[in-house]
This record gives C-alpha cells, structure tokens and sequence, in this order.
C-alpha cells in the first residue's frame, strides 16, 4: 500500500478488510519479501466464484444508478484481484 490522496482507503481499513476476506476464504496471503516487507494477496477459487455475481450487482447499479454510479473501465475478462502491500 502507497500513499495516496487523503481520501484514499486507509491501511487500518484495508488491513481488516484483507483479514477477514482471508478468513472466509476469499483471497489467500502470500508473504514474498522481508527486506522490505512485502505480502501479495489473491482471490481463491471461492474468492473467483463470486465474480459473476458481483458483475452482476454492478449491472443492476450501473442501469437504475447512473447519476451515483461512475463506472471505472474494467476489462470483460474476468481479472484476477492481486493487492499488493509494501511497508
């Protein structure tokens, strides 16, 4: 995690965010450097699983919210999530 503008997710809130995914099941966390610390995260297969649904919440969102709703581009594929965290 880099420092960005203030409004950005904060570490605490990622950091619990991470921990409790990981505890579901949802994405697994791989420590790949001491010096300096760095752990990469990524989706299990359950965490891959839900990428059909959560595409389709943002299809509902982006048809009965587009005033809220700025979609960001995203790729068709189906990604898969890495978080990267460096300290």
């Amino acid at each position: 995690m880099r420092k960005g503008k203030p409004d950005d997710l904060n570490a605490r809130t990622l950091s619990r965010t991470l921990k409790y995914l990981q505890n579901m099941g949802i994405v697994e966390r791989r420590v790949t450097g001491t010096e300096p610390f760095s752990v990469v995260y990524s989706l299990t297969e359950k965490g891959r699983d839900l990428g059909d649904v959560l595409s389709g919440y943002r299809r509902w969102g982006e048809k009965w919210t587009p005033s809220i709703v700025h979609p960001l581009p995203y790729a068709r594929t189906k990604p898969s999530l890495t978080a990267r965290t460096d300290s």
